[in-house]
């Protein structure tokens, strides 16, 4: 049910940036470039009036992922989801062997391995395979939780480059239809045709790489700290049921 809710969402979000899209081509439009007037832009704007219409598309997908960069270079961090402080609090309550303790530090901490500790703590009654199962179940969760949006940026890394080879093959459909209309009696259109393949390729590429290399980084992140998080909690946990509360279950 709730992989179903994330694909919808999914779907909807991309239908959106599409809609928009289209919606900001229909009222703008795409601007024509006069060769015969000097160029007096600067060369950014000049290069994207050149791309044509599929730069708004590369545009629209540097630009969320360039939002889901932030935020994921934001979240996912280590002392964001298990500061050193926090840890070392949770070890030295631990040689106490007070669980109940453990159990009031970690409660409503919005800190991903106090939630992972607390869901296992909260099943101490039922044994400790049981708090074994729930931290599993917990760090599951807040994997999920961490690997929000990659995904997209995933998506992303891949749609910007076919954006750009589709600006490529509309800018060669162009610049044939010139040599078709005008022969070699227009160089500057043939050549405008030419230019939107060339710019919309160099751009897809350019938005699409970095795009590329942010996913598996921060999906290998989110791997190692997940891990990280689960084998901490675990060694808690372990701590104290050979210590005394946990020791009978």
């Amino acid at each position: 049910m709730e992989k179903n809710k994330v694909i919808l969402k999914q779907a909807i979000f991309f239908t959106g940036m599409f809609l928009l899209i289209i919606f900001a081509v229909s009222v703008f439009g795409v601007e024509e470039v006069d060769y015969s007037i000097k160029n007096t832009r600067p060369w950014v704007v000049d290069m994207f009036v050149r791309g044509g219409i599929t730069m708004y598309m590369i545009l629209a997908c540097s630009i969320v992922g360039l939002y889901i960069t932030i935020e994921k270079s934001v979240k996912v961090r280590k002392n964001m989801l298990m500061p050193s402080p926090f840890i070392a609090q949770l070890r030295n309550t631990v040689k106490s062997n007070d669980i109940t303790q453990l159990m009031e530090l970690c409660k409503d901490k919005d800190i991903s391995i106090a939630k992972i500790i607390s869901s296992g703590l909260n099943e101490y009654r039922e044994g400790i395979s049981a708090v074994r199962e729930a931290i599993d179940n917990q760090g599951t969760i807040e994997v999920g939780y961490l690997a929000q949006h990659l995904q997209i940026m995933g998506v992303l890394a891949n749609m910007a480059p076919l954006f750009g080879f589709l600006g490529t093959v509309t800018g060669m459909i162009s610049a044939f239809g010139v040599i078709a209309g005008y022969g070699s009696s227009r160089p500057d259109l043939l050549a405008a045709g030419v230019a939107e393949a060339l710019i919309t390729t160099a751009y897809g590429l350019f938005v699409g790489i970095p795009l590329l290399i942010s996913y598996y980084y921060f999906d290998g992140k989110v791997s190692h700290l997940s891990l990280e998080m689960q084998e901490t909690a675990s060694s808690i946990v372990n701590e104290l049921m050979h210590g005394g509360d946990l020791g009978g279950i």
